[in-house]
């Protein structure tokens, strides 16, 4: 806006690079040997030494200056002090600032030719140069350390699909074993089941069998009471003998005779009786004892059943199946125990009765002689086998029906706690199992997104710093070109535009530019670059080029708020007014 050249410096420069998100993730601790070559050139570095003559010049203007400030004070400063009237002080003023100005006037246009302007424009050139190769290196350094960066992304991500694919076959191999706990489960329920459903039915045995040893003793009673009625009718016949032994031989023979007969007919019935009772008591025994022989084999095999697939199970349910199987055990042993005391109380039933039968048998010899006698005898003897048969039975079915109870809910309750603990481990090990494959999930996931983040941070930073180092390079270039088809840029750089006319420019005025054509390029250079543009074709796409990555550059600061001072800065600047000056030689701004 003033005139002069301004430079724009297109660096990164390292505040704003540290404190990008880019910055977090790349690590320049390994510089390249052209990265530590070389700083970038300032433009003071390219301009050349003020030469004498412009020292003398300098001198020469100051003294001729201070000779006529003496002058004027000196000649007409006694006329002022003596009237000092407002037009003679104005007077005096500006005769005394006339010369001094004229000077200075004439020092800043010899501080501005055009020798001086295309050495500041060569300086400035060969300082984007400089800028763009030092670009470059820090483009190749972070190049570097990104495809350093993603090697170690690569194997980072290789390791947690590993880790996530191991965790995956732990999880499945938990949930065969989960299923097979299942199984086993269902199993031992199925036969537990089963078991319940046995024990009813050989509690029922046992009530039919000591329903059945009931009704045996009470026919025997009945029997019994039957034989005592015919002993009592024996001998009341016995009585009516002796009544009538006054009487004739001949009736005391018959007496006799029938009495024999008689007693001949009782032993008989005794026999068949006691041999029917004694073949009826062993075939209840037997009964007996094979039915709770079945019913302990039965129980037995059902809790080595339950021992066996309680024993299948986890190593955690070890120890209570080893103390549901010794519990079992032990009941077993106790129901085992019961049925000996109860065989070994049959037995001796059976042996008494075995006596008795001897004792009758021997007995019956002697029936004719001593029915008197015999009869109370058998009768107690027939009281008592009823009693021990009775006794036997109740003891028998109380045995019974108090141990299978009790084995039952034993067993039922071991089931049951080996059930619930077989359960509860399943559940926790799939709890736990489903956790920790949950959590796996959810670091693998947030890793994952993190490092997604940060290749796109990392790759919209190259690509960002890439255009902006392409952008750099076509500037250069296009410079280049421009001067190489002596096209004065200097002129262009030269030019001042009042930011009225940015200003308007940015609220949509193209007209603006075009109304000031003449004082940003001459006819001739215009004329150059039309044809140079219509003829080579390389020149024509480098223009094209600039212009649009510039007006992309501006729509994106005026898509900012408050964004109209940086846009007018933008346009003012040497590049605004080559973009400018190229559209109007192009006749891109025609209105």
């Amino acid at each position: 806006m003033s005139g002069g050249s301004t430079i724009v410096d297109l660096r990164v420069s390292d505040v704003d690079f540290a404190t990008s998100p880019v910055a977090e993730h790349v690590d320049f601790t390994e510089a390249t040997p052209a990265e530590t070559a070389e700083e970038p050139l300032e433009l003071d570095q390219y301009e050349s030494p003020p030469s004498i003559w412009g020292k003398v010049f300098g001198a020469v203007a100051f003294l001729l200056a201070a000779a006529w400030v003496g002058f004027i004070i000196w000649y007409a400063g006694p006329s002022v002090l003596a009237n000092p009237q407002p037009m003679v002080l104005a007077q005096f003023a500006a005769a005394l600032a006339a010369p001094p100005a004229w000077i200075g006037v004439l020092w800043l246009i010899a501080l501005r030719s055009s020798k001086a302007e295309a050495q500041r424009f060569n300086a400035t050139a060969r300082s984007m140069r400089a800028e763009a190769d030092h670009l470059q290196t820090v483009i190749a350094a972070m190049a570097k350390t990104i495809e350093a960066n993603r090697l170690m992304l690569g194997d980072q991500i290789t390791s947690m699909m590993a880790a996530a694919s191991g965790m995956a076959e732990q999880i499945s191999q938990a949930g065969t074993q989960a299923a097979g706990l299942d199984a086993a489960a269902r199993t031992a329920e199925d036969k537990l089941n089963v078991l319940l459903a046995t024990l009813p039915k050989a509690h029922a045995e046992t009530e039919a069998l000591g329903a059945k040893i009931e009704a045996t003793g009470l026919t025997a009673s009945e029997r019994a009471a039957a034989l005592d009625a015919q002993l009592v009718a024996l001998g009341e016949r016995g009585k009516e003998a002796d009544a009538i032994t006054s009487g004739a031989a001949e009736r005391l023979a018959a007496n006799i005779a029938r009495m024999e007969a008689t007693s001949e007919t009782a032993g008989a019935r005794l026999e068949s009786v006691t041999a029917t009772m004694s073949e009826t008591v062993d075939g209840l025994l037997d009964r007996t004892a094979s039915a709770v022989d079945e019913a302990r084999k039965g129980i037995t095999a059902q809790g080595d059943a339950m021992a066996a697939m309680l024993s299948a199970n986890q190593a955690s349910l070890d120890r209570t199946a080893t103390d549901s199987a010794t519990a079992l055990a032990e009941r077993i042993a106790a129901i085992e125990a019961v049925v000996n005391h109860v065989a070994d109380v049959l037995n001796t039933g059976q042996a008494q009765v075995d006596a008795m039968a001897r004792s009758i048998e021997d007995s019956s010899g002697a029936a004719q002689r001593f029915a008197g006698e015999a009869a109370p005898q058998l009768l107690e003897s027939l009281m008592r086998i009823r009693d021990t048969a009775n006794a036997a039975a109740d003891h028998a079915r109380e045995a019974i029906e108090r141990i299978v109870p009790e084995a039952s809910a034993a067993i039922e309750e071991a089931g049951k706690e080996a059930l619930e603990k077989s359960l509860a481990a399943i559940a926790e090990a799939q709890t736990v199992a489903a956790a920790s494959a949950a959590e796996a999930s959810d670091k693998l996931n947030q890793q994952m997104v993190a490092i997604a983040d940060a290749s796109g941070h990392i790759e919209a930073r190259l690509a960002d710093t890439s255009e902006a180092d392409g952008f750099a390079r076509r500037v250069s270039t296009l410079i280049e070109s421009l001067n190489s088809a002596s096209i004065d840029l200097a002129a262009i750089y030269a030019s001042d535009v009042p930011d009225t006319s940015w200003a308007a420019y940015l609220k949509g005025d193209r007209g603006a530019f075009t109304r000031r054509a003449v004082k940003l390029l001459d006819t001739g250079d215009m004329r150059a670059i039309v044809q140079a543009y219509e003829n080579d074709d390389t020149l024509r796409d480098q223009i094209n080029r600039y212009i649009h990555d510039f007006e992309a550059m501006l729509r994106a600061v005026l898509a900012q708020r408050d964004s109209a001072p940086i846009g007018v800065t933008l346009l003012s600047s040497d590049m605004g007014k080559l973009y400018v000056a190229l559209a109007q030689a192009i006749e891109r701004l025609r209105a």
